[in-house]
């Protein structure tokens, strides 16, 4: 079965609300119901897909492909406003979530640690 050509012009909208959520930190979008809102979450996917494939041909062997909006998360987040409801989509930075609590099997907390990459030697950088 033939797939469709898609191109990342059929995903302006939501390459400019990416674009505004990597620069703001997160946004809230808010639609009439749930199924525009999903919709647009899926397109997001989609966009971003796009992009993580042509970085793949794009990169060396053995490089990790990757797309400027790795770092973000879309979630739903019902809101009411006067005068009916409305639902939300929620673009965080996943790096600016904080991490759970974690804890030891005593039921301690524990700070995570924090990695070292100084002993790793990358070639070309």
């Amino acid at each position: 079965m033939p797939t469709k050509n898609v191109t990342t012009a059929a995903f302006t909208d939501c390459y400019k609300v990416l674009d505004m959520a990597l620069a703001n930190k997160g946004v809230r979008i808010g639609f009439p119901d749930r199924n525009k809102a999903t919709r647009f979450r899926h397109r997001c996917y989609k966009a971003r897909s796009l992009l993580y494939k042509a970085s793949e041909r794009a990169v060396q062997p053995g490089t990790l492909p990757s797309t400027p909006y790795d770092d973000i998360v879309i979630r739903f987040e019902s809101d009411v406003k006067p005068g009916g409801s409305t639902q939300v989509l929620l673009l965080l930075l996943r790096s600016q979530e904080d991490l759970p609590e974690i804890t030891d099997l005593d039921g301690k907390p524990i700070k995570p640690i924090e990695p070292d990459f100084t002993e790793i030697k990358l070639e070309g950088i």
